[in-house]
């Protein structure tokens, strides 16, 4: 048996769903992937828009669950940070994306993988799946601060882990 893990990002005031994204660049585009160019560029000083996704979750497996997310790779510029949800008790709603502090990533991004798990499934960290479905949503926001240099930042990787039988 063998889980099979995809991203799916959510935009817009309606939740516009795109599915199999394999990379995210944060920007002052309400968009799940977007191409790199000076017209999204976050301005020193201010923040990308929240972006919101779900792991979705196909293959065959009995039990999925124990989801831990954090940025395995890939360091800031000076005073760049990723805020995330954490793994309060309530599960994270969908709301349209803004550009102001969020509400929803209150959290720093973990750099290293977390002590206890950080995603929802179901509505709690401790949720889990029995055949194909997805996690709550996990919001991620870039904030800059006016020092932080400008140009592209450089390349984060990040990894989700669960656990299957």
């Amino acid at each position: 048996m063998s889980a099979t893990g995809s991203f799916y990002f959510y935009t817009g005031a309606g939740s516009t769903q795109e599915v199999n994204v394999e990379s995210c660049n944060f920007g002052t585009l309400d968009a799940g992937s977007m191409a790199v160019s000076n017209a999204t560029a976050i301005t020193a000083g201010s923040n990308s828009y929240e972006k919101f996704m779900k792991v979705w979750f196909g293959g065959t497996f009995n039990y999925l669950g124990s989801l831990f997310w954090w940025k395995s790779g890939g360091t800031y510029q000076t005073n760049e940070l990723i805020y995330c949800t954490d793994s309060g008790t309530t599960a994270p709603a969908y709301a349209t994306p803004v550009m102001t502090n969020s509400t929803i990533c209150t959290g720093s991004m973990y750099a290293t993988q977390p002590a206890t798990m950080n995603v929802h499934v179901k509505g709690s960290v401790i949720g889990s799946l029995t055949a194909a479905g997805s996690s709550d949503y996990i919001v991620m926001q870039t904030r800059t601060a006016t020092d932080t240099p400008p140009g592209n930042t450089n390349t984060k990787t990040f990894k989700v882990q669960w656990t299957e039988a």
